[in-house]
């Protein structure tokens, strides 16, 4: 992802979104999805992604969760 908040304009999607993590914790993220990889940060000012996820051949669906309301897993 390029650097600078310019390269959030050519995002396809940016947002706040919950990560659910390993030991059933939720992790408030930011996020971009851009070439098909979605890109996660603590904040949209952040330069560096604290990971990814190549979406590429994945397709995400809506996943009932009895805490969290739109949740979805992508598989």
């Amino acid at each position: 992802l390029d650097s600078g908040p310019e390269s959030l304009a050519t995002c396809e999607r940016h947002g706040w979104l919950f990560r659910e993590g390993f030991n059933n914790t939720w992790k408030h993220l930011y996020f971009a999805i851009k070439d098909q990889i979605l890109y996660y940060f603590t904040g949209p000012g952040e330069m560096s992604p604290l990971g990814h996820v190549f979406l590429s051949g994945f397709a995400a669906a809506l996943t009932p969760h009895e805490a969290k309301a739109n949740v979805f897993t992508v598989g």
